[in-house]
Parts: structure tokens; sequence; C-alpha cells
């Protein structure tokens, strides 16, 4: 499987942008390759931003962080702690309101 290598950077802290960054180029990627997310000019990851970019991505392919094939290089530890703590919160069934069920 190939690597693909995403470069991201400056604040990190709307949810929008991360559904639209894990839907316009990291899900297609996912698809295809192995990706590591290269964190090195990250200044900051809200709790939002990465909850909504790790649970879109784990939601299409749930076993991705734990096999390794999405991962995080060069972050800082605050910014590898937010990611963290939204891997946890998927693997403990915590999910966008988007990715609810509907009540009837």
């Amino acid at each position: 499987m190939n690597v693909e290598v995403i470069q991201l950077e400056g604040p990190l802290n709307l949810a929008e942008r991360a559904l639209s960054d894990a839907n316009s180029w990291l899900l297609p990627k996912l698809a295809t390759a192995s990706v590591v997310i290269d964190c090195a000019r990250v200044t900051r990851v809200t709790p939002s931003y990465a909850n909504a970019l790790v649970m879109t991505l784990l939601a299409a392919y749930p076993d991705a962080w734990t096999a390794r094939r999405l991962t995080l290089r060069d972050a800082l530890p605050y910014v590898w702690a937010e990611f963290e703590k939204a891997v946890d919160r998927y693997q403990r069934g915590i999910r966008l309101s988007t990715q609810r069920p509907q009540c009837a």
C-alpha cells in the first residue's frame, strides 16, 4: 500500500474545516493508501476540529488508527493529545451529532 503524506498547518480550530479536509482529500486518500498527517506546522488544534476529523475518518475506516493506516508525525505534545482524545472518544462510542441515529 502506498503512503501519502499530508501537511497541515496553522491553527486547526473549526469543525467545518475538519469535515472539509476529511471529505475532500483525506477520505479519498485513505481508500488507496496509508496517510501520514504531518503536523510540524500546526500551532493549535481544538477539540472540535480533532473530533470532526477523526470521527469522520474512523466512521469510514474504523481500524485506520489502530492499524496505523492513519498516523501523525512531528506533532507537538498538545496537538498529539487532542487527536488521541478524539480517537478515545470514538472508541468509547461518542459520535458527531450528524453520525447519531435520528430519534423517531
